[in-house]
């Protein structure tokens, strides 16, 4: 669900450009026909408040609702914009925590037969674990540090309760358990 948000949040931040632009654009356009010295595409906000300037001169009722309806566009599509990326700013603070919760969610056990980084995949640490007959790719140790990937050996077993943070670590007659705690990933 949170991709499709992701996804829909992109897909709209495209659209605040694209149509914020075109009307930029057309404010320019106009700012250059009617006269008005330009000061460039490096100060937009002296251009808008020139714009601003001309609206307010400007005789024609049908023109002058046009400008307004421009000026006023572009200012909603600047702060949906705005609010939009706003948005993606404040998931990022709170991945770590999505990741933590759903790390918790989750059960593994069984024995590592492999490790290794993944580097089609922004380097993540993979666990290959055997149980069951199945084999299958763990990534629980691919948030946070590497300390726990690094702890971990081949030939080892593991096992991960759901709704526990605790992975129990058997190698021998030891056992080792590494710990993920909440307070190290939720900054909240």
């Amino acid at each position: 669900m949170t991709d499709l948000l992701d996804a829909l949040r992109i897909l709209f931040l495209i659209v605040f450009v694209v149509f914020g632009n075109i009307i930029y654009l057309l404010i320019y356009n106009i700012l250059t026909e009617k006269g008005q010295k330009m000061s460039g595409f490096k100060f937009h906000i002296n251009n808008l408040l020139d714009f601003s300037d001309l609206i307010a001169k400007t005789d024609n009722a049908k023109e002058k609702r046009y400008f307004r309806i421009l000026l006023r566009s572009f200012v909603v599509l600047l702060i949906l914009f705005i609010g939009t990326g706003l948005t993606f700013f404040l998931d990022l603070k709170n991945m770590n925590c999505r990741d933590y919760e759903n790390y918790l969610k989750r059960e593994t056990q069984g024995q590592v037969t492999n490790k290794f980084i993944d580097t089609l995949h922004r380097r993540a640490p993979i666990l290959t674990i055997q149980y069951d007959q199945k084999t299958f790719n763990n990534t629980d140790f691919s948030f946070g540090d590497f300390n726990f990937y690094d702890s971990i050996e081949i030939g080892d077993k593991i096992k991960k309760l759901r709704g526990d943070s605790i992975f129990y670590v058997t190698r021998g007659d030891r056992e080792l358990r590494l710990i993920k705690s909440r307070k190290d990933f939720c900054k909240n």
